[in-house]
């Protein structure tokens, strides 16, 4: 063991000094600092991107269901309801579920933004004249608009009489603003298959 320790301190091997110490230990912080950084970057940019795919699933079911409703109704009202007496803000849909060419109760199909909890952002309801509604979008939509080919009357015109036949949508959705995500746009145009 003597030899050992002797040979040792022949080869100048005396331990480290404070100083190699202190520089280990700053490498090392420098280091753990670069990698948290890079993990909480990671985390970040994962909650962007899973809140902008819950928002696109969202607004893409939204879309799907608002679409089938226009393809499906035999017209188009509009209410003219302060303050959007042109229907820009919302849709109001005949559709003729019971096929007696009448318009009933039940058969007036509203969409229209409902405020949603978070304050910024909208639900996008659909309400039908009986008193139902059911939430399609939840919390992400910004804004809608809904434009015409020919403006909607206030009642089912008569039949041959100029009535609108497509309708043009506009969604603003952003699910997350204040997670980086940005804002996006859906828009689409579809024609009432049922028109008489």
């Amino acid at each position: 063991m003597r030899n050992l320790m002797a040979r040792f301190r022949a080869q100048g091997d005396h331990g480290t000094s404070l100083v190699e110490t202190l520089v280990s230990i700053l490498l090392i912080s420098v280091l753990g600092s670069i990698v948290l950084a890079a993990t909480l970057a990671t985390q970040r940019s994962l909650r962007v991107s899973d809140n902008e795919t819950n928002g696109q699933l969202d607004v893409t079911l939204a879309v799907d269901l608002v679409s089938r409703d226009i393809r499906s109704a035999r017209g188009v009202v509009c209410d003219q309801v302060s303050p959007d007496v042109t229907c820009a803000a919302h849709l109001q849909l005949w559709i003729d579920s019971n096929a007696n060419y009448k318009q009933d109760t039940g058969e007036t199909i509203t969409w229209r933004l409902r405020l949603g909890s978070d304050g910024v952002h909208y639900d996008l309801v659909r309400e039908t004249d009986s008193g139902t509604s059911k939430v399609a979008a939840s919390t992400i939509v910004q804004n809608v608009a809904f434009t015409y080919d020919l403006q909607p009357a206030t009642t089912q015109p008569a039949p041959g009489a100029p009535t609108t036949r497509v309708v043009n949508v506009q969604m603003y959705y952003n699910a997350n603003p204040s997670a980086g995500s940005s804002t996006r746009t859906v828009a689409f145009s579809t024609l009432l298959r049922n028109v008489p």
